[in-house]
């Protein structure tokens, strides 16, 4: 969860430092963000660059509703994370996985509050945490031990 919170910090950071000058890729400590702007703002449509954190930030940018969406890569370019923000808070489904592209966590937001039922996968998904909120408050909380786990088709 620290990281779904980070991830509002960086981005707004992102968004101050666009006008500044680009420097050199100097660090390497930095995770890679992919961003995606489906919303009103004064930047430019099409693929950019900008440097963060000494590391260089991957964002594609376009216009389309009033949501930006993010998804967050690890070293070897597999998605951690994945959400959207509107007006630069949390909203909408975030969605969290493993080294190995397994869901780990699934999460809502309303306007940056906690809303609805989020599933966290622990144990190696052995074990399931139904958590819901409403309005930023913890409703209740329920544990599951999963016997079997797979995903279902859609038709």
């Amino acid at each position: 969860m620290k990281k779904i919170g980070g991830i509002l910090v960086g981005l707004l950071v992102v968004v101050g430092l666009q006008a500044m000058a680009q420097g050199p890729n100097n660090q390497k400590d930095c995770d890679v963000v992919s961003a995606k702007f489906v919303g009103e703002n004064n930047l430019q449509n099409g693929s950019d660059q900008f440097y963060v954190c000494n590391d260089i930030e991957d964002f594609e940018l376009s216009q389309d509703g009033d949501l930006m969406v993010v998804t967050y890569h690890d070293d070897n370019g597999n998605i951690t994370e994945k959400g959207t923000l509107k007006n630069g808070e949390l909203h909408g489904k975030w969605i969290s996985y493993n080294e190995n592209g397994d869901v780990t966590q699934m999460a809502h937001y309303n306007n940056g509050k906690k809303d609805g039922i989020w599933f966290v996968w622990k144990d190696n998904g052995s074990t399931l945490l139904e958590i819901e909120y409403d309005n930023n408050e913890l409703k209740g909380s329920h544990t599951w031990a999963i016997e079997k786990r797979q995903v279902a088709a859609a038709e």
